[in-house]
């Protein structure tokens, strides 16, 4: 008798949890010979080939991978078969997470087996047919949840539209990621998504795409009868049309093109009313407004920077700007939108400094107001502990404050933000810049030099000791001898702290004293200690 699926769910069920155990015994093998599974060439698991592996042996492994994945698509296959959504999700995911490390990798696509790819594309049908039926789960079993559902299915979209990108599969990569975009995915994952088919819609059109962005399910808002509340479909669509938009401005080289694109992508992004108990889409709202404003800063005429500062305003103030935002509560993926913006905002300002049309009070207007911003945005990237995010707002700042240095009374107005800055560089430890760390130092020393600060130039010369490396630490030592001195504290203790072998530093820093005193005696003795130790060297 033929064995009908209709009254034997329960058999198929046990069967397709056998592939899936199979699939694990095929793993097990693998990782036990050292084996890294579905590459197409015999790799270890330290990333090297085997090369003393013989063609049979190579024949062998590679059977062993294929059987992995194998046993995979029959399982979801038979789970498909009796409407099992909770059957063919497991499958997925066991895939995935058997995959996921080789998923990670930045060219994963040149190493992967073909039928990886094949059994991927068998799970997204699969999980597709699912969602869209919705059919209840086998009694006695508890079922995913949708959200988890969602994720699953679009992470494992992702990495096979990846895939066929790669492979130039244009058609086809279009397909599913049209197929993905039809649900309610998560709000990240639909933005990688659309970002994946706004590149492969600009390779297979090999010129300027529509600014439309993807296509969503659902009608438009509006009609007869008024304009209705947008649903949560098409809240989805303005996200993955501003997403293929931003993508189509990065890719164009027509500034006309970008700047009417960034308007438009401005005025869809206005309509998005994001979720301010969702940080998914907190984060999205602050990372969505910053990209654009630095494609309007990027174009740069002046209705496009007014634009820029605008979209930085709205990223850095969030989505409920009439509240205030407490950063310690913030999570760091968010922090750092809101550096970006706050240092774009500074960019934007010092950009819109004209010499020829400004006067000289409104040209340093802006410049501080750009410094007070660039402060503002390092120390959220110390928050969020992004170190190069930390230094490029402490280098956009230094810029700036170049034509300020002349002034006495600027420099007494730069010491605050200089040690802010350098305090948010030493707090995330970022000392790969050397020769940036000291100008920066250089300048603040000359500000307090200038205000006469000499305790707190000591404070700052000891804090800076921390983390500024050893092979640029000889204006440290000057500042601090110098610092000491004013002070009328001894010298001498702290000079024997210099390493002993270190005799053309110690003789520089005698040198420096001698230049910044004003007592003969001490001048003399100064220069003596100087040319006594570079005596001794010789």
């Amino acid at each position: 008798e033929e064995w009908n699926p209709d009254k034997d769910v329960d058999l198929i069920v046990a069967q397709a949890q056998a592939e899936f155990i199979l699939s694990d015994i095929y793993v097990d093998d693998l990782l036990t010979e050292n084996m890294e599974i579905g590459v197409k060439d015999a790799i270890g698991l330290d990333g090297e080939k085997k090369e003393e592996l013989t063609a049979e042996q190579e024949k062998h492994y590679t059977e062993l991978k294929v059987e992995v994945v194998t046993h995979i698509e029959k399982g979801v296959r038979l789970a498909t078969s009796v409407n099992q959504s909770w059957l063919v999700f497991n499958g997925a995911i066991q895939l995935w997470n058997n995959f996921l490390p080789l998923f990670k990798q930045p060219l994963f696509q040149e190493t992967l087996m073909s039928e990886v790819g094949e059994v991927l594309k068998t799970c997204i049908e699969s999980m597709n047919t699912c969602l869209a039926n919705k059919e209840k789960p086998f009694i006695n079993i508890i079922d995913l949840n949708e959200h988890t559902k969602l994720s699953t299915f679009a992470e494992v979209g992702i990495v096979y539209t990846r895939i066929q990108e790669y492979a130039n599969q244009n058609d086809e990569a279009i397909r599913v990621a049209d197929m993905i975009l039809q649900f309610g995915v998560p709000v990240h994952l639909r933005k990688i998504m659309d970002s994946i088919k706004a590149r492969v819609l600009i390779a297979k059109g090999g010129g300027k795409p529509a600014a439309g962005g993807a296509p969503a399910s659902g009608k438009a808002a509006g009609g007869k009868g008024g304009a209705a509340a947008p649903s949560q479909g098409q809240q989805n669509q303005t996200v993955s049309q501003v997403v293929g938009m931003i993508e189509n401005v990065e890719k164009s080289t027509d500034n006309h093109y970008k700047a009417e694109t960034v308007k438009k992508a401005i005025d869809q992004l206005k309509t998005w009313n994001a979720a301010p108990d969702e940080e998914l889409d907190l984060e999205l709202h602050a990372e969505l407004w910053s990209k654009l404003g630095r494609q309007a800063f990027v174009i740069g005429t002046m209705p496009l920077l007014k634009l820029s500062i605008k979209c930085a305003e709205t990223a850095f103030k969030g989505v409920t700007p009439d509240k205030p935002l407490h950063y310690h509560m913030i999570p760091e993926q968010r922090l750092r939108w809101y550096s970006v913006s706050q240092t774009l905002y500074g960019e934007v300002l010092s950009k819109m400094i004209n010499p020829q049309k400004q006067e000289t009070e409104s040209q340093d207007r802006l410049r501080f107001s750009a410094i007070n911003h660039f402060v503002e945005g390092g120390k959220l990237a110390a928050l969020a502990n992004i170190s190069i995010l930390v230094i490029e707002a402490a280098k956009q700042l230094w810029n700036v404050s170049l034509s300020l240095l002349d002034s006495p009374l600027h420099q007494k107005r730069l010491i605050d933000p200089y040690i802010k800055m350098v305090t948010h560089l030493k707090d995330v430890k970022e000392n790969s810049d050397g020769d940036f760390l000291i100008v920066m130092y250089k300048a603040l020393f000359s500000c307090l030099n200038e205000s006469q600060n000499w305790q707190l130039g000591q404070q700052v010369v000891e804090d800076a000791f921390t983390f500024v490396p050893v092979s640029h630490q000889r204006l440290l030592w000057e500042s601090k001898m110098l610092y000491l001195s004013k002070q009328g504290k001894n010298v001498l203790s702290e000079i024997s702290k210099m390493k002993e072998g270190d005799a053309s530093l110690q003789a520089k820093v005698w040198v420096k004293l001698a230049r910044s005193s004003t007592n003969q005696y001490e001048q003399y003795s100064a220069y003596s200690k100087a040319i006594e130790i570079l005596k001794k060297e010789q």
